[in-house]
């Protein structure tokens, strides 16, 4: 019943702040972010990006791990059951990671 109260409330907020945002009487009186010359916006990005790689790094060893070591005999029936590889477990969850590099990489050239 919690799950289903917050998804609704989430979903409302959202879709109010997106009429809100797209409707030009307040979208005029929303707050405006900006960053003047001496803040250090690079640096923000880096730092942020930087926690990004490290989550999703630790992501891929806390999903390599146990596939690689089953605990007991029930987790790798379970594995074996499901067919699971080590390598391709890997790459779908260091995916995301490759994508927000590039994505970085992107950016950076661009605004320069």
């Amino acid at each position: 019943m919690v799950r289903t109260v917050s998804m609704a409330a989430t979903l409302i907020a959202v879709a109010g702040w997106l009429v809100i945002s797209y409707w030009p009487a307040a979208a005029a009186a929303l707050p405006t972010v900006a960053f003047g010359p001496g803040l250090p916006v690079f640096r923000l990005l880096a730092a942020t990006l930087a926690i990004t790689a490290a989550i999703q790094i630790w992501l891929v060893f806390a999903t390599v791990a146990p596939l690689s070591r089953p605990a007991d005999a029930a987790q790798a029936a379970t594995l074996r059951q499901f067919n699971l590889r080590v390598g391709a477990e890997a790459v779908l969850t260091a995916a995301p990671l490759l994508i927000t590099l590039a994505l970085a990489v992107l950016i950076a050239f661009s605004v320069q």
